[in-house]
């Protein structure tokens, strides 16, 4: 089982506390707004192919937030044993509400880690899965370690990820604006967890193997976004925004206007990148699909 160094505890921690209070704007403005369809028009497929629709086996999703793929998991297999995981407790709160408003009842949820999955046993589930969610594990090598261990002989391992920079327009987007923002400001420091990190598949195809799985494939899929403007600036720049930590640090630092500017800047990169029109912003990017199989 996985032992964390002190640092990545305090790092996990931190991105917890973020996540828990994104939980909420996160669930309106991505899963409310089908953000994730994409990536379950590629994922229930393959495993349907895998497993058949009969399947009666535990699958346990990683990083599911409110429920997705979860969820749609336990709809598509309605005898398997699903358990939903997530590091918010917040987001996991969340998911057992949909779950109920569903009426989807061969689900269970849990907080939990995916860097030490503690409360599991070895080789006790027949699938794992974790959807966008490796990208922001400051210790995404422990994750694969835990995922391969609580898979039985024979097990699925299913990932995605966001595709190279080149291809992430949504990424280009946030880094512009990042890059904007501070500038005649101190560098940051260097960030390891970018959304990108895995862009060259060869990295995680490795890390996957050296996690002791084989059969690894990746599979680039497209993975559009349309916000509305007033959505876009909400989820970026409103009160638990995903920028919102560095805007708030910016202010506190003296730069009382951070939130008009911000907004101004995020303004100008869509319409000189020609990603906005009638007030909608159309992002193209790639995803990555990863499998791969406990033998």
């Amino acid at each position: 089982m996985s032992c964390l160094t002190a640092e990545v505890a305090r790092i996990t921690t931190q991105i917890k506390s973020i996540w828990d209070d994104q939980a909420e704007m996160y669930l309106d403005l991505v899963i409310g707004k089908g953000h994730d369809a994409a990536t379950l028009q590629i994922l229930i497929p393959m495993l349907s192919e895998r497993l058949g629709s009969s399947t009666d086996g535990r699958i346990l999703d990683i990083a599911s937030h409110a429920g997705t793929p979860a969820i749609p998991i336990a709809k598509t297999f309605p005898h398997a044993s699903v358990v939903c995981t997530d590091l918010s407790t917040v987001a996991v709160n969340y998911a057992k509400q949909r779950a109920k408003d569903q009426a989807v009842c061969n689900i269970t949820f849990q907080a939990a880690d995916a860097q030490h999955l503690e409360n599991f046993d070895d080789n006790s589930f027949n699938v794992t899965t974790c959807i966008l969610g490796l990208m922001f594990m400051p210790d995404h090598k422990s994750a694969l370690q835990e995922a391969f261990r609580v898979l039985q002989p024979g097990g699925i391992y299913m990932a995605s990820v966001w595709g190279p920079l080149p291809e992430f327009q949504a990424g280009q987007m946030i880094l512009q604006l990042m890059n904007q923002l501070m500038t005649n400001q101190p560098p940051m420091p260097p960030n390891p967890m970018t959304p990108w990190r895995f862009g060259d598949s060869e990295v995680l195809q490795q890390d996957l193997k050296d996690a002791g799985f084989s059969v690894v494939t990746c599979t680039p899929f497209s993975h559009p976004m349309k916000y509305a403007w007033a959505d876009l600036v909400t989820f970026l720049l409103g009160p638990h925004g995903q920028l919102r930590p560095m805007l708030t640090k910016l202010k506190t630092d003296g730069r009382s206007d951070v939130d008009e500017e911000s907004e101004e800047m995020l303004r100008s990169i869509v319409q000189d990148r020609g990603w906005i029109c009638d007030n909608k912003v159309e992002l193209h990017n790639t995803a990555l699909m990863f499998t791969a199989v406990k033998t």
